[in-house]
C-alpha cells in the first residue's frame, strides 16, 4: 500500500543518536555547529554529551529557522520553526521523540492554516484547515496517520462543498477457457491518482495499512477473482478508494459488493 503524504512541511533533524557532531562533541554546555564560511548553524544544549534542553538552528543568512527542546537526548517539549520573514511557520510538541497533542502550521503572513492531532508520533483525530480569513476549509478524521470516511471541505464563505463521488463496479467474465472473473473498478466521477483498497476498513471508517491494494491501470482497478470449473464463490468485498482533492485533502470513500461467482 501506498503511504500517504498529507500537506504537512517535514523539517530535516540530525543524527538519530541526538549527539552533536562528533567534532563538536562535549561533555557539558553549549555545542556550537557552523557552515564552511564560518556562519552559526546550530546552537545545541548539551549535558552529559546528549542534547539536553535547547536545539538552535539557524539558515545561511544568520536567521533563527528552527528551535527544538530535549530532555537527555530526546526531543521532548515544544518545537517551533521559522519562515525567513521571521513569522512562525509550525508549532508542535513531543514526547519521548515523539509529536504528541495539536501541531499548528501557519501561512506565510502568519494566519492559522492547519491544525493536526497526533498520539504517539501519529495523527489521530480530526485535522482541521483554515482561509486566512479564518474560516474552516477543511475537516478530515485520521487514525494512526491513515485517513477515513468522512472529509468535509468548505468553501471560504463556510458552505459545504458537495462530493457525491462513488464507486463503480464493472464485471467481466472470462470463465469459459480462462477461468477467470475480473472486476474492473472505477469512480462515477473521474479523478486523478486514485487508489483502490481491498478489505474490512478500521472501525468501519478508516484505511489500514494491511489493507491490499488492488493493481489499477489508467486509474481503473482490476480485480481478478480465479475459479477453478466446478468452483462456486459467494461472499462481500469491502472496496475503498482514495484520491487527493484539490484543496490537498485526502478523500476517502468505500462500498460493499456482493460477489457471486459459478463457474460451471
Amino acid at each position: 500500500m501506498k503511504k500517504f503524504f498529507f500537506p504537512l512541511i517535514l523539517l530535516l533533524l540530525f543524527a538519530s543518536s541526538c549527539k552533536p557532531s562528533a567534532e563538536k562533541t562535549i561533555k557539558d554546555g553549549v555545542a556550537r555547529e557552523y557552515y564552511s564560511d564560518g556562519m552559526i548553524k546550530s546552537e545545541t544544549q548539551v549535558k552529559d554529551t546528549l542534547a539536553h534542553g535547547l536545539m538552535k538552528n539557524y539558515d545561511r543568512d544568520g536567521n533563527l529557522s528552527s528551535v527544538y527542546t530535549f530532555n537527555m537526548g530526546k526531543l521532548n517539549g515544544p518545537a517551533v520553526s521559522y519562515y525567513t520573514n521571521g513569522k512562525i511557520e509550525m508549532k508542535m510538541y513531543y514526547k519521548d521523540g515523539r509529536r504528541e497533542g495539536t501541531t499548528q502550521l501557519f501561512y506565510r503572513t502568519g494566519e492559522l492554516y492547519r491544525e493536526t492531532p497526533f498520539k504517539a508520533g501519529k495523527i489521530d483525530g480530526l485535522r482541521k484547515s483554515y482561509y486566512k480569513n479564518g474560516t474552516i476549509m477543511a475537516e478530515a478524521p485520521y487514525k494512526n496517520s491513515m485517513p477515513g470516511v468522512g472529509l468535509k471541505e468548505y468553501t471560504s464563505k463556510g458552505e459545504l462543498i458537495s462530493d457525491d463521488t462513488r464507486i463503480v463496479v464493472r464485471e467481466e467474465n472470462r470463465l469459459f477457457g480462462e477461468n477467470k472473473y475480473i472486476l474492473h473498478i472505477t469512480l462515477d466521477h473521474p479523478k486523478k491518482g486514485v487508489n483502490y483498497y481491498l478489505g474490512d476498513l478500521v472501525e468501519g471508517k478508516y484505511l489500514s495499512p494491511f489493507q491490499w491494494q488492488i493493481p489499477e491501470v489508467d486509474n481503473v482497478g482490476n480485480y481478478i477473482v480465479k475459479l477453478e470449473r466446478g468452483s462456486f464463490r459467494m461472499e462481500t468485498l469491502i472496496i475503498s478508494a482514495t484520491y487527493k482533492t484539490p484543496k490537498s485533502n485526502y478523500n476517502v470513500i468505500s462500498r460493499k459488493y456482493n460477489l457471486a461467482v459459478d463457474n460451471k
